[in-house]
């Protein structure tokens, strides 16, 4: 449930969005691929982690104890700024959902910056308390985040029009854009040391987590897209093309399901699942944070060592999201870039360095070649950036 919260956020809505122009089988087909490559690593990060104590096995250990120090600058780097930057972001997107909440149930009108303060206290106080708390709240969660998901899918499907998910062989050129996107939408590996640690590294119950864990989004991301690509047609007064020139947010997409469905209760739906997401996301993120934290720093796993490193975790990103949101935003536009550090080239570079040591030793052994495996995911990872590059210098082909 940890995993799966972390992995399907609010973010989820955008995949139609990135991929329309190139249609739902291209689309499908990349999801498909890209759950296969992001499975194989996270599988390959528990291979790693289960050759380290519980409380000592973060990225940070991890990369120094197989690659050395430039391993250890590079995972700090990469790791802070993702994590940090992502969180700093659900804490400022938290003030409207909080403010509409607050005045709509108890008419109270909070300032934005006191908003932002309850949201990282009360979910910061979740994760500063034990894992235990996170995991049961969690699980509450997304289990009414499930029922929603069901309700808007089944509201939907009736309203698919076949014609929409023609294939048409042309628009594949358009669908190197989503590829990242992609990538992002089955992003927990940040969370595997936690949940290693949490398990008791019990091997065959956290290979059976791991697939679980991209199995489930993969099911729920290609449903999602076939609904909203069947629905929604790529031109005319309401379409993506409408969407990408006029509406330009998530929100417009929301509101063009529920125009074309027309249904104001699916539009409430989409957005409390929208709402949910950012909760679940935020507290996986923050629990990669916290241990990540906590073992680069050494802090006992007390309350005293538990607070020091709460203040680590929560105060640096709620300050930015309060005083400086612009550079967060600046940030996560090149997230993508620490993504494809951590979740493609460590994991196959770790596990050639760990399969290659004399003092570690991984109680589980993905099967496949060390040296295949970290050419491979470099050479994908390079290919992904090479995307995001050419994307910010408006290389790659747009339809809409």
């Amino acid at each position: 449930m940890i995993l799966i919260g972390a992995a399907i956020g609010a973010g989820m809505l955008a995949l139609p969005m990135v991929s329309a122009s190139a249609g739902f089988w291209p689309a499908a087909t990349l999801l498909v691929i890209v759950w296969a490559i992001m499975t194989v690593t996270a599988l390959l990060t528990l291979e790693v982690c289960l050759a380290f104590k519980p409380l000592r096995n973060s990225f940070g250990t991890m990369a120094r104890k197989t690659l050395g120090v430039p391993g250890k600058v590079v995972v700090w780097i990469a790791y802070s700024l993702l994590l940090y930057a992502t969180t700093a972001s659900y804490i400022a997107g938290s003030t409207s959902l909080l403010d509409e909440l607050l005045m709509n149930c108890f008419h109270v009108d909070l300032p934005p910056w006191l908003d932002s303060v309850m949201f990282t206290v009360v979910l910061g106080g979740m994760v500063f308390w034990s894992m235990r708390t996170v995991d049961y709240f969690v699980r509450f969660l997304l289990s009414i985040k499930g029922v929603l998901l069901a309700i808007a899918l089944t509201m939907l499907m009736p309203h698919i029009r076949f014609d929409n998910l023609i294939f048409q062989a042309g628009r594949i050129n358009y669908l190197w854009m989503a590829a990242p996107i992609f990538l992002n939408a089955f992003g927990f590996h940040f969370v595997i040391p936690s949940v290693c640690t949490y398990c008791d590294k019990k091997v065959v119950a956290l290979k059976r987590v791991i697939i679980a864990s991209t199995t489930i989004p993969l099911i729920i991301y290609l449903l999602w897209l076939l609904v909203s690509l069947g629905i929604i047609p790529l031109f005319g007064t309401v379409s993506f093309a409408d969407i990408a020139e006029h509406r330009t947010s998530v929100g417009g997409f929301v509101m063009s399901l529920g125009e074309l469905s027309n249904s104001k209760t699916l539009f409430f739906i989409i957005n409390v699942f929208s709402n949910i997401a950012m909760v679940t996301s935020f507290l996986g993120v923050t629990l990669g944070l916290f241990d990540f934290l906590a073992d680069g720093f050494k802090r006992k796993n007390n309350l005293s060592g538990r607070f020091q490193t709460a203040l680590m975790t929560f105060v640096p990103p709620l300050a930015f999201a309060l005083f400086y949101p612009d550079g967060f935003i600046m940030a996560l536009l090149y997230s993508t870039f620490f993504a494809i550090i951590l979740e493609l080239f460590l994991p196959g570079l770790m596990v050639y360095r760990l399969r290659r040591s004399n003092e570690l030793k991984s109680p589980y052994r993905f099967p496949m070649n060390a040296t295949v495996m970290a050419v491979v995911l470099v050479a994908i990872g390079l290919a992904l950036m090479g995307v995001i590059v050419a994307e910010q210098l408006k290389l790659l082909p747009r339809l809409i």
